[in-house]
């Protein structure tokens, strides 16, 4: 669970959407459609998490993360966060209150009620030394990808580097190990 909860901290990751305005680099490609995966395992076409991002309003950017908490049975968060980029970073704040509006999904079928209510707050402890302070990613070229080096409130979180390729809906890429 640890490692699940650390993904959503530093992805801060989305479904696709498309832009308009055009989203800035790093993240133009999502003008496209694409979408970020974290941690890929090409052979299997899977992603610890996926994200997304399409202009929100007043220049926030709303980013939306679709995360892996349990590979089985498969239980993936999704959630909607704001972010923006500076300095050719994505940044943005680690809240509660979007861990308590997402979505969670077991199977593909959403879970409401106490289980969802469960999990959120199981989410919620595994990340509250972190919530409430701001995540930036860089992305840097490495082999063939890209690695995604976070900082928590400008200290470098290097526990939280991972892996990261641009996919699109026709890649076939799906949450999973």
């Amino acid at each position: 669970m640890r490692a699940s909860a650390l993904l959503v901290a530093v992805a801060f990751i989305a479904l696709p959407a498309f832009a308009d305005p055009p989203l800035p680099a790093p993240i133009a490609e999502a003008n496209s459609g694409k979408m970020q995966c974290y941690s890929p395992n090409v052979a299997r076409k899977t992603c610890q998490s996926m994200g997304g991002y399409k202009p929100g309003k007043n220049g926030v950017i709303d980013n939306t993360a679709v995360v892996l908490i349990s590979p089985k049975p498969l239980v993936v968060m999704e959630t909607v966060s704001p972010v923006k980029v500076r300095a050719g970073k994505v940044c943005g704040p680690l809240r509660a209150k979007d861990i308590d509006a997402s979505k969670i999904m077991t199977n593909s079928k959403v879970v409401e009620g106490k289980q969802a209510t469960a999990i959120r707050q199981k989410m919620k402890t595994a990340l509250k030394d972190m919530l409430g302070h701001e995540v930036c990613t860089a992305y840097i070229p490495k082999d063939g990808m890209l690695l995604a080096k976070a900082t928590l409130d400008g200290v470098e979180k290097p526990e939280l580097d991972q892996k990261v390729i641009w996919v699109s809906r026709a890649d076939g890429y799906k949450i999973g190990q």
